[in-house]
């Protein structure tokens, strides 16, 4: 319990040490938490990023192309890994949608 402890950040780290303390379950946001194969954190973390130039109104939209593109540039993705970067992105961002409309759906 320990070692997953410090693989988390300091926010979730405090919040496990903290259970372990009371003898308590950890949430499930952090029990659950998924796994990244190794080399996918930069898309996740790009997806974070992303996520910020939406625009904002009634529903939720995809993250621009020009966002998309902007980050490709910065980052110096050229060729084939800008070509899986754009696909990743756009994979990822109607999964989350979806993921969005669902959970609005219910409520």
């Amino acid at each position: 319990m320990i070692r997953y402890a410090q693989e988390q950040g300091p926010f979730e780290r405090r919040i496990i040490e903290q259970c372990i303390k009371q003898r308590m379950p950890l949430p499930g946001k952090i029990a659950n938490a998924p796994d990244l194969e190794f080399g996918l954190e930069f898309y996740f973390f790009a997806f974070k990023d992303l996520n910020t130039c939406r625009s904002s109104g009634f529903a939720l939209g995809n993250i621009p192309w020009t966002a998309i593109n902007d980050y490709a540039f910065a980052h110096r993705l050229s060729g084939v890994v800008r070509d899986d970067f754009f696909f990743i992105m756009d994979a990822v961002d109607a999964e989350y949608i979806e993921w969005q409309n669902s959970k609005l759906s219910k409520d």
